[in-house]
Protein backbone atom coordinates (compact mmCIF):
# COMPACT_ATOMS: atom_id res chain seq x y z
CA UNK A 1 0.00 0.00 0.00
CA UNK A 2 2.64 2.31 0.65
CA UNK A 3 3.82 2.06 -2.32
CA UNK A 4 0.92 3.17 -4.12
CA UNK A 5 0.28 5.69 -2.22
CA UNK A 6 3.04 7.11 -3.44
CA UNK A 7 2.52 6.58 -6.74
CA UNK A 8 -0.47 8.80 -6.41
CA UNK A 9 0.41 11.45 -3.77
CA UNK A 10 -1.92 10.48 -1.21
CA UNK A 11 -0.35 10.02 2.87
CA UNK A 12 -0.08 6.21 4.22
CA UNK A 13 -2.80 5.00 6.90
CA UNK A 14 -1.07 4.74 9.92
CA UNK A 15 -2.32 1.68 10.82
CA UNK A 16 -0.22 0.24 8.25
CA UNK A 17 3.23 -0.85 8.49
CA UNK A 18 5.17 -1.31 5.38
CA UNK A 19 7.23 0.65 3.48
CA UNK A 20 7.17 1.92 -0.17
CA UNK A 21 9.35 0.14 -2.89
CA UNK A 22 8.67 2.54 -5.40
CA UNK A 23 12.76 3.62 -5.17
CA UNK A 24 13.78 0.03 -5.98
CA UNK A 25 11.64 -0.31 -8.86
CA UNK A 26 13.00 3.16 -9.90
CA UNK A 27 16.79 1.74 -9.50
CA UNK A 28 17.42 3.97 -6.42
CA UNK A 29 18.59 2.38 -3.27
CA UNK A 30 15.79 1.21 -1.08
CA UNK A 31 15.41 1.30 3.17
CA UNK A 32 15.62 -2.14 4.35
CA UNK A 33 13.22 -3.04 7.04
CA UNK A 34 14.53 -3.92 10.44
CA UNK A 35 12.81 -7.25 10.06
CA UNK A 36 10.38 -9.04 8.42
CA UNK A 37 7.37 -10.83 10.29
CA UNK A 38 4.82 -13.22 8.99
CA UNK A 39 2.20 -16.03 9.98
CA UNK A 40 -0.31 -18.34 8.92
CA UNK A 41 -2.50 -19.89 10.88
CA UNK A 42 -2.61 -22.14 8.10
CA UNK A 43 -0.75 -25.86 8.40
CA UNK A 44 -1.01 -26.02 11.69
CA UNK A 45 -0.14 -22.48 12.91
CA UNK A 46 3.34 -20.98 11.90
CA UNK A 47 4.97 -17.65 12.61
CA UNK A 48 8.28 -16.81 11.14
CA UNK A 49 11.15 -13.38 11.84
CA UNK A 50 13.92 -12.98 9.06
CA UNK A 51 16.07 -9.92 10.20
CA UNK A 52 19.05 -9.52 8.27
CA UNK A 53 20.87 -13.36 7.72
CA UNK A 54 19.04 -15.10 10.67
CA UNK A 55 15.45 -16.19 10.41
CA UNK A 56 13.53 -17.92 13.34
CA UNK A 57 10.63 -20.11 12.30
CA UNK A 58 8.07 -21.20 14.41
CA UNK A 59 5.62 -24.20 13.14
CA UNK A 60 2.99 -26.58 15.01
CA UNK A 61 1.36 -23.25 17.14
CA UNK A 62 -2.18 -24.78 16.30
CA UNK A 63 -0.75 -28.20 18.75
CA UNK A 64 0.49 -26.10 21.35
CA UNK A 65 4.37 -26.74 20.53
CA UNK A 66 5.90 -23.54 21.25
CA UNK A 67 9.26 -23.91 19.82
CA UNK A 68 11.55 -21.57 17.74
CA UNK A 69 14.04 -22.84 15.41
CA UNK A 70 16.74 -20.39 13.76
CA UNK A 71 18.56 -20.54 10.81
CA UNK A 72 22.00 -18.67 9.84
CA UNK A 73 20.47 -18.23 5.83
CA UNK A 74 24.11 -17.10 4.72
CA UNK A 75 25.81 -20.57 5.56
CA UNK A 76 22.26 -22.43 5.51
CA UNK A 77 19.60 -21.15 3.18
CA UNK A 78 17.80 -24.56 3.26
CA UNK A 79 17.39 -24.36 6.70
CA UNK A 80 18.91 -27.77 7.51
CA UNK A 81 20.67 -26.65 10.92
CA UNK A 82 18.74 -25.49 13.92
CA UNK A 83 21.11 -23.32 15.86
CA UNK A 84 18.76 -21.73 18.13
CA UNK A 85 20.68 -23.20 21.30
CA UNK A 86 23.59 -21.43 20.53
CA UNK A 87 21.97 -18.07 20.19
CA UNK A 88 19.59 -17.96 23.18
CA UNK A 89 19.71 -14.19 23.32
CA UNK A 90 19.02 -13.69 19.27
CA UNK A 91 16.28 -16.21 19.90
CA UNK A 92 14.77 -14.72 22.84
CA UNK A 93 14.64 -11.18 20.49
CA UNK A 94 12.81 -13.06 17.37
CA UNK A 95 10.55 -14.48 20.47
CA UNK A 96 9.34 -10.94 21.50
CA UNK A 97 9.07 -9.50 17.87
CA UNK A 98 6.70 -12.66 17.06
CA UNK A 99 5.14 -11.84 20.31
CA UNK A 100 4.29 -7.97 19.90
CA UNK A 101 3.29 -8.14 16.00
CA UNK A 102 1.20 -11.27 16.41
CA UNK A 103 -2.49 -9.92 15.83
CA UNK A 104 -5.59 -12.27 15.95
CA UNK A 105 -7.82 -12.49 12.80
CA UNK A 106 -11.34 -11.68 13.04
CA UNK A 107 -11.40 -15.22 10.89
CA UNK A 108 -9.08 -17.18 12.41
CA UNK A 109 -11.30 -20.90 13.18
CA UNK A 110 -8.35 -20.85 16.38
CA UNK A 111 -6.04 -18.38 17.68
CA UNK A 112 -2.19 -18.75 17.63
CA UNK A 113 -1.00 -19.38 21.33
CA UNK A 114 1.82 -17.05 22.16
CA UNK A 115 3.26 -18.26 25.48
CA UNK A 116 5.16 -16.27 27.83
CA UNK A 117 8.95 -17.41 27.43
Amino acid sequence: MPTFCELIGVAVPDQTDGKSFLPAILGQEQEPHDYLYWEFPEYGGQQAVRKGKWKAVRQKLKEGIIQTELYDLSVDPQEQNDIAAQNPELVAEMEEIMKNKHQTSSIERFQIPILEN
